[in-house]
């Protein structure tokens, strides 16, 4: 706490909680006035404050106040108009608040950052799903964070007789059809891991679905990841191809034949 002079600026008393805070000794105090412990710029809206005080007390708010040592600390002013030796006076109580504002600050920062990431995120999600209706093939990209689908290639919702509303914001694994000897998915599940893990595309070789129209299906998956420019990964991609009519319906030697070819294009 101290006391100065509204019309010189003067510090006229002085705490020991301030003199420890501050770092001023009581003589330095009393050869200083309140311009002298703020940033130079804050000087013009503090004689405009104290223009400004009426009798009573007076909530100033928070400003930036400079220790001795050259650190910037954020504080709360509490006043109140007093006379000291006859002159109008004010008694200043100041509550240190710097970690507090610290906190406001990180957390504003913070949430401009996730509103930046978000917006990044929903543009990078149009433009997946214009260049899905422009490219055929099974494919959905989906949040790495909790696997919610945010985009949908019509030749997935056509597979799986669904509406891309009923498929956007839903989980991925719930659109999924299942799989007869892997209810849990595992194996696509241990797939994202490492495409997460890695940062590279992982290939997912022949996995059986059972779709809604009760055919069983033979698909190669592949996983990739799409980064950010502070190379986050903002989304998985996964690539889905049928190869059920090279698996079952061609001789042998063109099973295995197709079947590269399959894998290679996934791949590239």
């Amino acid at each position: 706490m101290w006391v100065y002079d509204v019309e010189t600026f003067q510090f006229l008393s002085v705490n020991n909680a301030a003199i420890v805070k501050y770092g001023y000794s009581l003589e330095e105090f009393l050869g200083m006035t309140i311009k002298d412990i703020r940033p130079p710029e804050d000087c013009a809206a503090l004689e405009e404050n104290v223009k400004a005080v009426s009798e009573g007390r007076d909530e100033a708010g928070v400003w930036r106040h400079s220790l001795k040592s050259g650190e910037i600390i954020h504080v709360d002013i509490i006043g109140h108009t007093v006379l000291h030796h006859g002159r109008p006076a004010e008694l200043i109580s100041a509550r240190d608040v710097t970690r507090h504002v610290h906190a406001e600050q990180r957390m504003r920062e913070a949430l401009a950052r996730e509103q930046s990431a978000r917006r990044a995120s929903d543009a990078l999600a149009r433009q997946f799903q214009v260049m899905f209706d422009n490219i055929p093939g099974m494919f959905l990209v989906f949040s790495p964070e909790n696997f919610d689908v945010i985009a949908v290639s019509d030749a997935y919702l056509a597979a799986m007789h669904i509406k891309r509303a009923d498929a956007v914001g839903q989980n991925l694994f719930t659109i999924l059809p299942p799989q007869p000897s892997d209810t849990r998915h595992s194996d696509l599940q241990a797939s994202f891991a490492r495409v997460m893990a890695t940062g590279n595309p992982d290939l997912l070789e022949i996995q059986k679905f059972m779709l809604p129209d009760q055919n069983e299906r033979l698909w190669v998956l592949t996983s990739k990841p799409v980064e950010g420019p502070d190379q986050r990964q903002l989304f998985l991609i996964l690539q889905i191809q049928d190869v059920t009519t090279a698996i079952d319906g061609q001789d042998c030697g063109k099973k295995a034949s197709d079947f590269e070819v399959a894998k290679l294009n996934l791949v590239t």
